[in-house]
């Protein structure tokens, strides 16, 4: 029926409409941090715009009847949706969101189902016509959800309404679109908050005397599933809404701690480029070196206030580390050489990657398997061709356990990874003296496994260090 790819910018444009500036949604760089590892659309954008597509071919003013959204996977900025009727009569319809594509198969994400009635035109006088008043998401403990209730005003910017969703604003109430957007500030910004996610949305008609508000009332707050359950009531409307609660996201300790676990010169003597060494594993392992007596540049590409970070936290407590933009993606690698501003790295850690866990279980994608070769071959190359390369002979470039018995849906990555053990010994083969040492790392506890239970999860350190050694004495000795 319809297709559409959210942007950037609809995000913020919606976020702006509907008071939900929650960070998964409209900042990229801390949603790198969170569940999805990028920006997700909102549910209720999705939705809306579906509503919206739906209504083009509609003229006449309606009122809602019943409205229930369920959602069942994110869609991530920049995927292509598309939606497909599944059924329609005088009074209903039924919507599928997909993403994916026609080779690989495409992913159900979302339903929506809608009965409406015939209505006159209506105004609403008494609704304030501004966008909603910015602030912070909330951030509450399931504790502090049980049984929580609380109001919130209802106001639309009735222009910026007509420009993202225009059939929307032609056919429907003010009151009901404002209701609909409030549902996702309510989730978004105010109960859960910030570690939240919109998953199911009901409503129906019913006659209530309340003003130009909407109220909540927790009626189930589970920490052990994830769930966050509200009964709502505005103008005309009431209904339920829930929520997943998202995982907070993976903190990897600090350098004081981890310097406590490594000798102090064991490493000294590398200069040594980390690249993607802004959280994770990358991070892990550029703390790690310097507290053994490495100097490290870490790489970012987004997140230039976190690598700055990382960089403070390491010379307070004494060690050695600097920053410099790179963007793995790029063949043009001069500003990572101009950066470096003759400081020649011995050793290469190479830690940039996608989001890992973007397959499905319906057909192996060969998009996805690309954008993760993008990473893994081409970006490694990138780099690689681009630094000095007289005296880098030592390369750290991890692969996966998931290799030697790939799942459904992780064989793009798994494949991927395969491809870049074969590409680092051609390397190896085809340069004198070039070292790549390549462990299948087991699953550790980032970023990338935060939704997964702690006990699939092993604490990165470890391990890393282990394999620090290992690759150190290995190179040693050839």
């Amino acid at each position: 029926m319809k297709c559409r790819t959210f942007t950037a910018e609809d995000q913020a444009a919606f976020a702006e409409l509907s008071g939900d500036y929650n960070p998964l949604h409209v900042d990229a760089v801390a949603a790198r941090r969170l569940l999805y590892r990028a920006p997700v659309v909102h549910e209720l954008n999705a939705l809306m715009w579906a509503l919206d597509a739906w209504l083009e071919d509609r003229g006449e003013p309606l009122e809602i009847s019943s409205l229930a959204g369920r959602f069942f996977q994110p869609i991530r900025v920049g995927d292509a949706v598309r939606l497909a009727l599944t059924h329609q009569d005088e009074s209903h319809v039924g919507m599928e969101l997909f993403v994916g594509d026609t080779v690989a198969g495409e992913t159900v994400v979302g339903t929506v189902e809608f009965e409406w009635v015939k209505a006159e035109p209506k105004r609403a006088e008494y609704l304030e016509a501004r966008f909603p008043e910015k602030h912070e998401p909330r951030v509450l403990a399931a504790a502090e959800m049980e049984g929580r209730g609380g109001t919130l005003g209802l106001c639309l910017n009735t222009e910026a309404t007509a420009r993202l969703f225009p059939q929307l604003a032609r056919c429907c109430t003010p009151l009901e679109i404002a209701t609909l957007l409030a549902t996702t500030r309510l989730v978004g910004m105010e109960c859960p908050g910030l570690h939240s996610l919109f998953s199911e949305l009901r409503l129906r008609a019913a006659p209530t005397d309340r003003e130009s508000t909407l109220t909540y009332v927790v009626t189930e707050a589970n920490q052990q599933r994830g769930t966050v359950v509200m009964d709502i009531a505005a103008p005309g409307l009431t209904g339920q809404v829930k929520a997943s609660l998202r995982p907070a996201p993976a903190e990897q300790a600090s350098y004081a701690e981890l310097r406590a676990r490594v000798k102090a010169d064991e490493f000294a003597g590398q200069r040594a480029l980390v690249v993607g060494g802004l959280r994770g594993l990358g991070e892990v392992v550029a703390k790690l070196l310097a507290a053994g007596g490495s100097d490290v540049k870490v790489t970012y590409h987004l997140g230039e206030q976190e690598a700055h970070h990382i960089v403070d936290e390491i010379k307070s407590c004494g060690g050695s580390a600097g920053c410099v933009a790179c963007n793995v993606l790029s063949t043009e690698q001069q500003p990572l050489v101009e950066s470096l501003n003759g400081w020649r790295p011995t050793h290469v850690y190479y830690f940039a990657t996608p989001y890992i866990f973007s397959g499905t279980n319906v057909a192996f994608s060969p998009p996805l398997f690309h954008s993760f070769c993008d990473y893994y071959l081409t970006g490694f190359l990138n780099v690689m061709n681009a630094i000095p390369t007289a005296e880098v002979t030592k390369v750290f470039h991890p692969s996966s356990v998931v290799v030697e018995e790939p799942t459904a849906d992780m064989a793009e990555f798994a494949v991927a990874k395969s491809a870049a053990e074969a590409l680092c010994a051609y390397l190896e083969s085809s340069k004198q003296g070039l070292f790549v040492y390549r462990p299948r790392l087991a699953r550790m506890a980032t970023d990338q496994t935060v939704a997964m239970a702690p006990a699939d999860r092993q604490d990165p350190a470890p391990a890393m260090i282990e394999h620090l050694r290992i690759f150190r004495d290995t190179a040693a000795a050839r």
